[in-house]
């Protein structure tokens, strides 16, 4: 079936077409929305933006674990923007606020959100994406971050960014005697971000330069690492293997294929990168304090995430490990952190620093509750499918713009050389299978 949906955020929330399953260690929900009839065709933005309410409320309702009243929270890191929606216990759209990086933050001199470099580089600055996250979360009204009870993110996918090994101890915030004017003044005080940047306590304050190998991230416009996908492609035993494992032949844009081209061109860098983290996992590491896993959708977005078993891949990671630079598979695999998780998992709390600086429940007149739950991420191609309800084999999308993009559920997969197949952001066992073509 083709599904459509119209109208912006808030003016169809109440029709999503979702039917999403989030589980937590012990149960797992089944939200569901009617499917919308309207034929029209979504923007590709608002059909990201409908997972998020998805996501968000479905996470935090699994296994009936919400206080009445509570509220819900996606948060998305996109190329150009980073986008904050609040939703109740129905998924009614209570508060929606977006930041575009180029507009706010003009000092980072990027168009579309990211740097074009010389032959087919791309990247972010992750100083930007922590003042997205920093203004968005700040912003957002007190009264209602007090009643959030969970958070889910939806990331760009293929980018990443580079953890130092500095990385663990500042994710985890001010520590008592480190600052303890700081500690003691946010416990009942929310500081309000100004137009610009600098608040004393602000993410970008607390992480960068320090917690990370690279300022700049590699993101999904990246096309200069053809070298390295041959490499893969070529001690694999060609493109259909690797599409056969992984879900996509080699392709320039996918993490692995950047790391390698990062230890080759950047051996400093490299030697100073602890673990790398695509954007999906890199909100939740830096909401909950320390490094969090990928879940298993976005992990097939990177040529090393195996399609069938959700794993990384030993003989991907050992061809990877081969590579000029790299240091062999122990020094690469060491960098991908813990295993791929399932969807819905639970991977965390919000960290104490992380509640005190915004407002969350856990600080000021709520600090002997909990912190609010946090969720895994999923890559935006994936949340799209889930907030369309592409939920059962025959579900298909399709979205006519810049860039043509059809997406089709199914229980089985056969990765050709055209196209992709993920693993499903929604249901464990089941696959997304993408096609995309740029216009003009």
């Amino acid at each position: 079936m083709l599904c459509g949906l119209v109208g912006a955020l808030d003016t169809c929330a109440c029709s999503i077409g979702a039917l999403i399953t989030q589980t937590t260690r012990n149960a797992s929900l089944r939200a569901a929305a009617p499917r919308s009839s309207s034929p029209s065709i979504k923007k590709p933005e608002s059909m990201k933006l409908l997972w998020l309410v998805a996501a968000a409320g479905g996470a935090g309702l699994a296994a009936g674990l919400a206080p009445p009243g509570a509220l819900f929270l996606g948060i998305d890191l996109s190329t150009q923007s980073c986008t904050a929606v609040v939703v109740d216990d129905r998924l009614d759209v209570v508060h929606r606020h977006s930041v575009n990086f180029d507009e706010r933050f003009p000092e980072y001199g990027t168009e579309s959100g990211y740097h074009a470099g010389d032959e087919g580089t791309a990247t972010s600055p992750v100083a930007m994406w922590l003042d997205g996250l920093d203004c968005v979360l700040d912003e957002l009204p007190e009264s209602l971050l007090q009643q959030v009870d969970a958070i889910s993110f939806s990331g760009q996918q293929h980018g990443a960014v580079y953890w130092s090994s500095e990385a663990a101890r500042l994710l985890k915030g001010p520590q008592k005697g480190e600052d303890d004017e700081y500690i003691e003044s946010e416990l009942t005080t929310k500081h309000r971000m100004k137009p610009t940047r600098g608040l004393r306590g602000g993410l970008r304050e607390r992480l960068v330069p320090g917690a990370f190998a690279l300022t700049d991230a590699p993101i999904w416009a990246d096309a200069s690492t053809q070298d390295q996908c041959d490499a893969l492609e070529d001690m694999l035993g060609g493109p259909e293997e690797v599409a056969r494992r992984t879900g996509s032949r080699a392709y320039a844009r996918f993490t692995a294929n950047q790391m390698a081209a990062v230890a080759y061109r950047d051996p400093g860098a490299w030697q100073r990168t602890a673990e790398v983290s695509l954007v999906s996992a890199f909100g939740p590491s830096v909401l909950c304090g320390e490094i969090t896993p990928v879940d298993a959708s976005d992990s097939t977005g990177t040529n090393v995430g195996m399609l069938h078993d959700r794993k990384w891949g030993t003989r991907c990671t050992e061809a990877y490990g081969a590579m000029p630079g790299v240091g062999g598979a122990e020094a690469f695999r060491k960098r991908l952190g813990a295993q791929p998780v399932d969807p819905g998992t639970e991977v965390g709390r919000v960290a104490p620093w992380v509640c005190r600086r915004f407002g969350f429940r856990g600080s000021g007149r709520t600090i002997s509750q909990p912190p609010p739950s946090v969720f895994v991420g999923a890559g935006d191609n994936p949340s799209t499918a889930a907030g369309l309800g592409l939920a059962a084999p025959g579900d298909v999308a399709l979205s006519l713009g810049t860039s043509d993009t059809f997406m089709a559920v199914s229980k089985q997969a056969n990765p050709q050389l055209e196209g992709h197949v993920f693993a499903s952001c929604t249901e464990p066992g089941e696959f997304l299978a993408l096609l995309c073509y740029a216009n003009g």
